[in-house]
């Protein structure tokens, strides 16, 4: 599932379960509205079989697989600050 990009990283990292490939900006991260995640986990779903949170699975089918359209506004950016606990 792709979703808006937030925070761009030129990282390319490792992957974690020691196979051959790498992937580029991998700690960047993306966003549906809903959640937050980094972009490596793509690359981890499309090579593993992994487990992913029910909720989540069931929102990406509400959509259709189609991350809705997100508007990245100060009010967004404010709350993920909050999360990471990154309020002043």
């Amino acid at each position: 599932m792709c979703g808006s990009g937030l925070l761009a990283v030129m990282e390319a990292t490792p992957d974690v379960f020691g196979g051959p490939h790498v992937t580029p900006g991998g700690p960047s991260l993306i966003t549906d509205g809903t959640w937050l995640w980094r972009a490596d986990p793509v690359h981890y779903a499309a090579h593993y079989p992994l487990r992913f949170d029910p909720e989540l699975v069931a929102f990406v089918r509400a959509h259709d697989y189609m991350p809705p359209e997100v508007d990245l506004t100060d009010e967004l950016y404010e709350q993920i600050d909050e999360y990471f606990g990154c309020t002043g």
